[in-house]
Parts: C-alpha cells; structure tokens; sequence
C-alpha cells in the first residue's frame, strides 16, 4: 500500500459505473450481481428501470484494514452509452427520441444541442426556484450565438388537478428563468402526444 497520501482525512475515492438491475436483500445491494454493503444508500428515482448511474464512495478503514463502500448514489440515465440523468421512462424516451434527431440532423444552418438542468434557477421577481426536465438550444454556426431555447417538461399525473395547478404557476416562471422562447408540455402517457412531439421537431 501506498503510505504516502496527504488528503484530508482518511484516502478516499469515487467509482463510476453503469448498471442495468439493481436489488436489495438482507441488508446488501446487487448491482448487475455484484453485491455491496454500504452505510448510505441514495437512490434517485426508484421507481425508475435501469440502465443506472451509480456512484459508490469508499475509503479506508485503518480498523477494518479494508477498502469500505460507504455511500451509494444511485440515478437513472438514458442509456449505457449516454449519461444524461433523467427522473422517469417517460423522460428517457423523449431525451433519447431528441438525441436521435440531433445525432442525424442535417441542418448546416445550426448545431442543437439537449441539456438536462440539475440545479434549479429563481425567477429574478420570483423566489420560487424552477428546474425543468429538459432544456433544447439551437445556435448559430455563423456567429456561434444561441439563436433559440424551449423548455421541455415531461408531464405525468394529469388527473391530478394539484399537480396541474402547480405546474401552471410554475411554467411562466420556467420560461423567465431559463430565458426561454418557448414552453412545449408533453403528456408523457399519451403516446399520440409524444409522436406529435416529435413530428413538431423534426427540424432539428
């Protein structure tokens, strides 16, 4: 071993890794089959399938004389091949469906690019902080500037008027903060919604 580190504290890392099954059973988490024990465990988005990001902390324990995991962070993401961290399936079938379409586009006009916020921004007249689901930019090959910028939220329980309320309130300050041109809300459980979706932008 090497004796020579001079970190605060303990020698510690992080590990990636992409997985696709995740479970739990007495007291140790099985990822892709490889069992962990851990004294934290943070999983975002449970309810979400794989693939998933995972973060696993560990550091030395002088008392164990071993390498210990003692934080596991837990998230889904779109894909094995692409990082990009999302809060339901819904969410990755439209972030990988718009990944598609940059990937072939062929306007020699504009590069698009999709980006998935994970810090919140406040309304300059507004306290209340806004995080959308995704945030779709179009900029100018020309001159290099940003020419155009929507707000995309992945909408889910409709039936709930609490909800559909909320997210009312919340879109207009969506657009302000984020200094949008446009808003586009999908019905994600609506399937000859999210195909409008798409037909509306196959522009890019």
């Amino acid at each position: 071993a090497n004796n020579s580190y001079k970190g605060a504290g303990r020698p510690h890392a992080l590990v990636f890794m992409v997985v696709q099954q995740i479970s739990t059973s007495n007291g140790c988490i099985d990822l892709d089959g490889a069992k962990y024990t851990a004294r934290r465990v943070i999983r975002a988005g449970r309810k979400t399938k794989g693939p998933y990001l995972v973060i696993l902390s560990l550091a030395d324990d002088p008392v164990e004389n071993a390498i210990l995991v003692y934080n596991i962070f837990i998230k889904p993401i779109v894909s094995p091949t692409s990082l990009m961290p999302v809060d339901s399936h819904h969410e990755r079938i439209i972030a990988s469906g718009l990944m598609s379409l940059i990937s072939n586009s062929q306007n020699q006009l504009a590069r698009w690019s999709l980006q998935k916020p994970i810090f919140s921004k406040n309304d300059r007249s507004n306290s209340v902080a806004v995080l959308p689901d995704f945030i779709l930019r179009r900029k100018s090959i020309d001159t290099g500037k940003i020419t155009y910028t929507e707000v995309i939220e992945v909408m889910g329980m409709l039936n709930d008027s609490d909800y559909v309320s909320r997210k009312a309130q919340l879109l207009p300050i969506m657009k302000e903060a984020w200094r949008a041109n446009s808003i586009y809300e999908i019905n994600a459980e609506d399937e000859k919604d999210v195909a409008r979706f798409f037909s509306e932008h196959d522009y890019i």
